[in-house]
């Protein structure tokens, strides 16, 4: 059995349901980001971490966000201090109480050297050099990524766009394989992308959108509610991710597996 050191009862519910499946899969890090409405500047990352046979959520609000009014203007800071969405929850904590409990705060460059480290140190692996860090339209994530990095004033952690050169954006991540969830529903699960797309739903627009994936996962009229919030969005990816093995059998890819076009998907009328 896999142990939730840290999580909500969703994600609790996941893991007990599918910890099986769940073993199939190995070690990886899930992804997501609230951005800012406007400048599309990441302000909160929510993370779930699968290793060792732990299972461990962690919001990390970045610093940068609270103190430079061109990445988070007053407005929207208003919109989260007046929001009831559960992400929000957090971040006021720090926004508004300067409270850590409930989250870490940190330095972009920082969190992003955080996350490089700790998908290298993989323990005892001699096959794996690093655990794959996975997003849903990685491409377009790692793409705002690097225009955050660009943004901030001083040393820049990416040597170039990791999403058109991942081996070679940074020392520290050239070893991570970088992983679009998208891609694996779409090239890895035939008979689950098969049957999201055959949906008979008149909303259903964009079949390889995670709001799409999750109608299927659930089952039409089952699931009408898409809370676009890092922390219900990594949850509901790790539940599609765990609900398509059980119908197509996919590894976890061990090498960056995503299309290298920043908005790729967005392009063709079929993402998020």
């Amino acid at each position: 059995m896999y142990n939730v050191e840290k999580g909500s009862q969703y994600l609790r519910n996941i893991v007990n349901t599918y910890g099986d499946t769940l073993a199939k899969l190995g070690q990886f890090l899930l992804v997501d980001c609230e951005q800012t409405y406007l400048n599309k500047k990441p302000f909160i990352f929510t993370l779930i971490w699968v290793r060792d046979r732990k299972v461990e959520e962690e919001t990390i609000v970045i610093k940068e966000a609270l103190e430079d009014p061109n990445i988070l203007d007053e407005d929207e800071k208003n919109n989260v201090r007046n929001s009831t969405r559960s992400i929000m929850k957090i971040f006021k904590t720090v926004l508004v109480n300067d409270d850590e409990t409930l989250c870490k705060k940190m330095n972009y460059r920082d969190f992003l050297s955080y996350v490089g480290k700790r998908c290298s140190n993989v323990g005892g692996s001699k096959k794996m050099k690093a655990i794959p860090m996975i997003s849903h339209a990685r491409d377009r994530d790692l793409h705002f990524m690097y225009l955050m990095d660009q943004y901030l004033p001083g040393e820049k952690f990416f040597k170039c766009d990791p999403s058109r050169s991942p081996t070679m954006c940074n020392d520290l991540w050239k070893n991570i394989p970088q992983v679009c969830s998208m891609q694996i529903f779409t090239d890895l699960c035939p008979v689950f992308y098969s049957d999201t797309r055959n949906l008979s739903d008149s909303d259903l627009k964009k079949p390889a959108c995670l709001e799409s994936i999750m109608k299927r996962v659930y089952g039409p009229g089952q699931y009408d509610y898409q809370a676009h919030t890092s922390d219900r969005d990594v949850e509901d990816l790790l539940h599609a991710l765990l609900y398509a093995r059980t119908v197509d059998v996919f590894d976890i890819p061990k090498m960056t597996f995503m299309t290298v076009k920043p908005n790729v998907y967005t392009n063709l009328g079929i993402g998020c």
